[in-house]
């Protein structure tokens, strides 16, 4: 595998690299393989950082406030790359000529094909922090708890801020990619003691996910210092 690097170091040239691998998959999403929804999602991602990172490179904004959310959406926009690459590589549209112009790595052989997992993650919320939660996702049928389950790359994580959790599903807000057993998602708008929701869903190299986690919920804190959060599942 050549290009095995493929995320550039420099803040600059991350903001240019992935601006590339969006405009491209919003263009053509089919021919590389991965759905709209996905492109729309990485897109997000991809302009939550330019934004963060406009602003804490402008002299007249530039603060640690605005350095801390810039490197917050970095990190962000680094797992969601990931994992989009995960999906365009396993994806049977893929060719060397595509990944040439995505600029993601050259593979010399086909991904092992994986099946969709079967199992809904387990979720726990460990703690909050502000307007930051985090939670832990696992496999529920495994000893070893920071496992996931057999074929998943990781657990897309989804939001939503009410007392109560909607049952549609377009009401959800796609938070990314958790790659690791603990994961943490800022909510920026939401107001101080706010109730948040979380959910999450295995997904393979192919981008096929399995069933959704059942909801839980924090406060978001109205001030002082972090805690374990006051979780609430969903009956």
């Amino acid at each position: 595998m050549s290009n095995k690097n493929y995320l550039p170091s420099r803040e600059a040239d991350l903001l240019a690299w992935t601006k590339n691998l969006s405009v491209k998959l919003l263009a053509a999403p089919e021919y590389y393989g991965v759905s709209a929804p996905q492109a729309n999602a990485y897109d997000d991602a991809q302009s939550a950082f330019a934004s963060a990172y406009g602003l804490a490179q402008d002299p007249l904004t530039r603060s640690n406030p605005f350095i801390e959310d810039k490197n917050v959406k970095k990190t962000a926009l680094i797992e969601a790359t990931r994992a989009m690459v995960a999906i365009l590589q396993a994806s049977p549209m893929m060719t060397n000529e595509k990944r040439g112009l995505l600029e993601i790595s050259i593979r010399d052989r086909e991904s092992t094909p994986v099946g969709r997992p079967t199992v809904a993650p387990s979720m726990r919320i460990e703690g909050v922090m502000g307007r930051t939660v985090t939670l832990c996702i696992y496999d529920p049928t495994s000893a070893r708890k920071r496992s996931k389950v057999k074929g998943a790359i990781g657990a897309w994580v989804y939001s939503f801020v009410g007392e109560d959790y909607p049952t549609d599903p377009l009401l959800w807000q796609f938070e990314g990619a958790a790659s690791k057993y603990t994961y943490e998602v800022t909510f920026h708008d939401a107001a101080p003691g706010a109730r948040v929701w979380l959910c999450a869903a295995w997904v393979t190299l192919k981008g096929e996910t399995g069933p959704i986690s059942m909801p839980e919920s924090a406060n978001l804190q109205i001030g002082g210092v972090g805690a374990k959060a006051g979780l609430k599942k969903a009956a």
